[in-house]
């Protein structure tokens, strides 16, 4: 993974998706490679998004990438339709 850079997949439960993104990131030759790997998840996850946490929200400093499989975070309660509403 890139230095310093911290990556949180959703849903966190999906062992296969969550080895995948971590593997395309460490592999990713690519520059950005937010957008590299967005591109080859794509092909196995169609509404795969990664955000980048925003500079003022970090109090630590550190990088954090938010892999979201579904296209936003979806709750365990929402039975599979995206948290906020969209598709």
């Amino acid at each position: 993974m890139p230095d310093g850079t911290r990556v949180l997949c959703f849903p966190r439960d999906d062992d296969s998706f969550v080895v995948q993104v971590e593997r395309l990131v460490r592999e990713s030759p690519e520059e950005p490679i937010e957008a590299a790997v967005q591109a080859m998840l794509r092909g196995t996850y169609p509404l795969v998004v990664i955000h980048r946490r925003q500079a003022m929200a970090a109090v630590d400093g550190q990088r954090v990438w938010y892999v979201y499989r579904d296209g936003a975070y979806v709750t365990p309660d929402d039975g599979g339709t995206p948290a906020d509403g969209g598709s």
